[in-house]
């Protein structure tokens, strides 16, 4: 400690006598060993670790170790010209410096110069990029091409760089690569919660899961394979849960668990016909009664909004055969009396009930059946009663009776009327009628 006193009384001596500036040891750019000397500014604190950033300012610590950064501020002397060995705590391996010092002033090496300098540590510096053997996306193993760029700080900015996909290997960014699917605890379809399958990897270099078997149709909700439902799981949804505004129905889930299949839900309830509704409550899409061919009534909406409920309509007397009638009128729907099912008229004159009922067969009959029946005097062959059955039975002579198309009477024009005491055409008397007056004596003839 005396030694370094009388060492320092020394060089202050020195310093009055010759002048410190060309004396004093500055911040040197980067010493090749490590510094043991004592600055000649005041020290005010130790440094313990190397400097890691430039230096803007003369030292005015004492430096135990090397600095591993230049200094930007330039000494006042070019070189020492003196031994190092005044004031050093420990000497110098040197006895001097050999070469003039090359820090530079405050204009000197710096980030953001756009001078690659690395020695400063920097990777590159504005537009700038530096060494030629890693100045291209390429030039890391992880891109296969793009555009490199220098960041702030002057270090690589690999945002404009593409990934090598389709290289076979997994890069930065990519979920797998080709048959390299990312390790152990990512490459099977069960590491990314389903229950089996082929993983595999798209050319985009992301997973490709349509080989992967989730577990949808065991009735049970996983939504973690992306299910929204499955089966008979909703979820605890309803129809009038889910989107889509349905007043009610039945909710169902799609076949591959992918979402809800809302065909069984309805808005049917809500007096506004949505999309698959004929009418809904009181929207009855402006028609009435009439407009659907009755007469009057009130027209209504089934319940389930399928078609309108014609049940308080009145249509009867329109002559066409509405909801809930057999027949209207005139409209017979195609039938009369021959081919009213279950009958066994033969002609006549059908008819519709006034109140649509049914049909009135009143007017038909069984004519034309050979068969004399209730309300028939004849029919075809069938000439009634004996009683009734000759022309002679009718006042007639001889002859062949036969019965009027309608059953209704008898046909006497194949009768002989000769013998009814009735002169007709080609007689020329009939029994007790001799004829007109002029011939009816003898003396007249």
């Amino acid at each position: 400690m005396h030694r370094d006193t009388a060492r320092f009384a020394l060089f202050i001596t020195a310093c009055a006598w010759a002048g410190c500036s060309a004396l004093t040891d500055f911040d040197m750019p980067r010493d090749t060993t490590t510094e043991t000397t004592i600055d000649t500014v005041g020290d005010t604190d130790l440094d313990t670790v190397p400097d890691t950033d430039q230096d803007t300012a003369e030292d005015t610590v004492l430096d135990l170790i090397e600095d591993s950064v230049p200094d930007v501020v330039d000494d006042e002397v070019p070189a020492d010209t003196v031994e190092d060995s005044i004031m050093d705590v420990v000497d110098d391996e040197v006895p001097a410096d050999t070469v003039e010092e090359d820090v530079a002033d405050e204009d000197g090496p710096h980030c953001g110069n756009g001078t690659w300098e690395p020695g400063l540590g920097e990777d590159c510096d504005l537009t700038d990029l530096g060494d030629p053997a890693t100045n291209e996306c390429t030039e890391h193993s992880d891109f296969e091409s793009g555009v490199l760029a220098c960041a702030s700080d002057c270090t690589y900015d690999f945002s404009g760089c593409v990934n090598g996909c389709g290289n076979g290997t997994k890069d930065t960014g990519e979920d797998c690569d080709g048959a390299d699917l990312g390790g152990a605890s990512v490459d099977e379809c069960t590491d990314h919660f389903f229950e089996s399958g082929a993983l595999a990897c798209s050319s985009s270099c992301m997973y490709d899961f349509l080989g992967c078997v989730n577990g949808c149709g065991n009735d049970d909700l996983e939504s973690g394979v992306g299910e929204v439902c499955d089966g008979i799981d909703l979820d605890s949804n309803t129809c009038t849960t889910v989107l889509g505004g349905f007043e009610g129905g039945i909710l169902a889930c799609e076949a591959d668990c992918s979402g809800f299949d809302t065909s069984g839900c309805h808005m049917c309830g809500n007096d506004s016909i949505d999309a698959g509704e004929t009418c809904d409550g009181t929207d009855l899409d402006s028609t009435d009664c009439t407009h659907w061919g009755f007469g009057s009534g009130i027209l209504a909406c089934l319940s389930d909004c399928s078609a309108f409920d014609f049940s308080g309509c009145s249509g009867c007397g329109n002559d066409s055969i509405d909801a809930g009638e057999t027949c209207d009128g005139t409209d017979l729907d195609g039938y009369d009396c021959a081919g009213l099912p279950g009958s066994t008229w033969v002609g006549g004159t059908l008819a519709c009930l006034s109140d649509c009922s049914d049909f009135d067969d009143s007017a038909c009959h069984m004519c034309g059946n050979d068969v004399a029946d209730a309300g028939e005097t004849c029919d075809g062959t069938d000439l009634g009663s004996t009683s009734t059955d000759e022309c002679t039975e009718h006042g007639y002579g001889a002859g062949t009776l036969t019965c009027l198309a309608d059953c209704s009477g008898y046909v006497f024009d194949a009768c002989d009327s000769c013998g009814n005491d009735l002169q007709e055409t080609g007689e020329i008397c009939d029994g007790t009628d001799l004829g007109s007056t002029s011939t009816d004596e003898c003396t007249e003839h």
